[in-house]
């Protein structure tokens, strides 16, 4: 089976008077082309006279790694590292979708006004303001899992009575849509995010409250 992984191997000893700039200024125009391509950069520093920081940067564009190769017998283990990394991607091209369930009729019912009100992390990118947004991925590995943070914020409210069937209320719709590299076909897959509504302690204030019975997977 042909492996569908690509990647680049940048190398370099030195530095080139007034080459930085230039590669400084290729990348802040050629930044959101890359993101949309699928591959890896990664870059290896021999000796002491090459540019660390910005080898590192490049490589991270692509969700590669820097090696500092300060010996030449170091090269074959690094090379095998970064080869590895290849041959252990599953999947490419990956699109995580969240979105507030506005269209549910109970959620209009009991969850109007919330919103998204927090992200954490440079990977998220709103498509609906405090509604909608994705998380595009280049490449995961085997064995690797990932986590992404956001919150929810609920206004509390006035509610003295709740049915059964509406008690659990399916908040935020989960899509991920991923490029597995053994198949020519695109994998979707769905999820809910499900609070389960009762009020306190159904006498009080009648004010309404909630316990999450599922995680987004």
């Amino acid at each position: 089976m042909v492996n569908s992984v690509s990647s680049i191997f940048l190398l370099s000893d030195g530095q080139d008077d007034g080459a930085d700039i230039k590669i400084k200024n290729l990348l802040k125009t050629t930044y959101q082309q890359l993101q949309e391509e699928s591959f890896t950069i990664h870059s290896f520093g021999f000796g002491n006279d090459h540019d660390g920081p910005l080898m590192q940067k490049i490589a991270q564009i692509k969700d590669g790694s820097f090696y500092f190769v300060e010996k030449n017998d170091q090269v074959d283990e690094f090379f095998i590292d970064a080869l590895g990394g290849l041959f252990s991607v599953v999947a490419q091209d990956l699109t995580i979708k969240i979105e507030i369930n506005r269209q549910n009729e109970l959620f209009q019912k009991f969850f109007k006004n919330s919103y998204i009100s927090k992200t954490y992390g440079h990977m998220w990118k709103i498509i609906n303001q405090n509604q909608e947004l994705r998380i595009n991925i280049n490449q995961i590995f085997s064995g690797v899992s990932k986590d992404f943070i956001f919150e929810l914020t609920v206004p509390k409210s006035e509610i003295k009575d709740l049915q059964d069937f509406e008690r659990n209320l399916e908040t935020i719709n989960v899509q991920l849509t991923a490029r597995p590299v053994d198949s020519m076909l695109q994998t979707l897959k769905e999820s809910k995010l499900v609070l389960t509504l009762f009020t306190d302690n159904e006498q009080s204030k009648g004010s309404l409250s909630y316990r999450r019975s599922h995680q987004i997977c």
